[in-house]
């Protein structure tokens, strides 16, 4: 009986498994018969459930201008300097600082303080603001975000100036703050402690960045995502300013990559693409490039301030040699200066490249642009 039964029991299972099998292979010839279903529709922004959704605008980064800067510089402005063309205004000013162009976008502060910024979208060139971003002292701006501190508070807001909200960082007072292509730099002290933070979002979120010990970071130059160029300066004697490098977007510690020929730093010091270093403006400039001594060119008529225009050129922007407002085209090595003055022009209180076109804003408050 019970050998019956374990007889019938070992038939039952090998009838269920055959069942299995061919069931197996049937699904797979359905799934190979079966024609692939379209995608389902997508949702409306006014249906139920769903949310819509608002993109930062990413604005266009200028090509590098390779070639004669000069030659550059006359096809923009024209032969002789052509008026620039209005493209916005802002509350009068007699002063813009602190600005800041950078990954294709100028920010700077106008009237009360507030935050404008000029940035080229798909649309064309696109003047912003005024935006609270409370007592600016450091501004910044990596293209979708431009940030503001006042040492103690640091506040964020889309380029195109909504979505304004402090951020949490870590503690210390702000000492630095600077942007590129999709990178954001603060640097801050607390106590005897230095330290280094970047950003991809706006500061929503940050991480830490290793820096040499006994040393802060007094400036930053964003040339790419991944590859920064910063000046440390030695918190103890009185050694030089250092370079410093990382081109993995300092994921590993920043690398001390030796010193500055300069007897000092001042908070109006500026590092330039190709590792340019410049003293404040005013009708002199003091420079010193990695290897060379620092030396100081004579300008023609006092700077408000300057920003890369080409490899090894700068463009210096003010009163103009009329007082009616002018560029100089500074090249290195050579020292060359070019004086640019379009006409029909007011001093000019921040400029910078804006896309492909050069954007300055006078002290009336217009907004012009060269393309």
């Amino acid at each position: 009986m019970f050998k019956t039964k374990g007889a019938a029991a070992k038939a039952f299972g090998i009838a269920m498994r055959a069942r299995g099998a061919w069931l197996a292979f049937g699904v797979v010839l359905a799934a190979c018969d079966r024609k692939e279903a379209p995608p389902p529709p997508a949702a409306s922004a006014g249906a139920a459930g769903t949310v819509s959704v608002t993109s930062t605008p990413i604005p266009a980064v200028p090509p590098v201008i390779e070639g004669d800067a000069r030659d550059a510089a006359r096809a923009l402005f024209g032969v002789p300097p052509k008026p620039g063309r209005v493209i916005g205004s802002i509350d009068a000013t007699t002063n813009a600082d602190p600005q800041v162009n950078a990954a294709g976008v100028l920010a700077f502060t106008g009237a009360n303080g507030r935050v404008f910024t000029v940035f080229a979208g798909p649309s064309g060139l696109r003047v912003t603001g005024a935006v609270d971003l409370g007592p600016v002292r450091s501004l910044a701006t990596d293209g979708p975000h431009v940030c503001a501190s006042d040492r103690v508070s640091l506040r964020c807001a889309d380029v195109d100036g909504g979505g304004v909200a402090v951020r949490t960082v870590s503690a210390g007072e702000t000492t630095g703050l600077w942007g590129g292509q999709g990178v954001l730099l603060r640097a801050s002290t607390n106590g005897l402690e230095t330290s280094l933070e970047a950003s991809e979002d706006g500061f929503v979120k940050t991480r830490p960045v290793e820096i040499p010990r006994r040393r802060k970071v007094v400036a930053a130059m964003i040339e790419s995502p991944s590859r920064w160029t910063v000046v440390m300066l030695p918190t103890e004697g009185t050694i030089k300013p250092r370079y410093g490098l990382t081109v993995d977007a300092g994921r590993s510690a920043i690398a001390d990559f030796g010193a500055l020929d300069r007897t000092g730093w001042s908070n109006g010091d500026r590092l330039w693409s190709d590792q340019l270093v410049t003293g404040p403006f005013s009708t002199e400039m003091i420079v010193a490039e990695r290897g060379e001594k620092q030396s100081s060119i004579a300008l023609p008529w006092s700077a408000a301030g300057a920003f890369a225009f080409a490899r090894r050129a700068l463009f210096l922007f003010g009163r103009g040699v009329s007082g009616n407002g002018g560029f100089l085209l500074l090249e290195f090595p050579s020292r060359r200066v070019m004086s640019i003055t379009p006409s029909g022009a007011h001093p000019f209180i921040a400029a910078g490249r804006v896309g492909g076109a050069l954007v300055a804003v006078t002290n009336e408050g217009k907004v012009l642009a060269w393309e």
